[in-house]
């Protein structure tokens, strides 16, 4: 893949999704990434833990459950990837 010179996030597959999801996203360099999750009313249902990336294509999976495990309804999820002082900005739904 071509090198990319700003955080970049792919759409999320499969989106919509029943189970889990892959959230694909490109970094610049190499460094530390948050994925977190959020309904649309702002609230965090889910900050993954914290990972060391490559430069290039990095993949995250989401599971559907919030913080405390629990399953989230079914809906329109804002994805929020943070790394290297970037940020980048997608959806997701999720059905139930």
């Amino acid at each position: 893949e071509e090198p990319v010179s700003r955080l970049a996030l792919r759409p999320p597959w499969p989106n919509p999704f029943r189970y889990s999801t892959s959230i694909v996203f490109m970094a610049p360099e190499d460094g530390v990434a948050t994925v977190s999750i959020y309904e649309v009313t702002g609230r965090l249902v889910r900050k993954l833990p914290a990972q060391s990336i490559t430069a290039g294509r990095n993949e995250v999976v989401w599971d559907g459950r919030s913080d405390d495990r629990i399953a989230a309804r079914s809906g329109v999820y804002f994805i929020r990837v943070e790394t290297g002082g970037e940020t980048a900005y997608g959806k997701v739904v999720l059905f139930e």
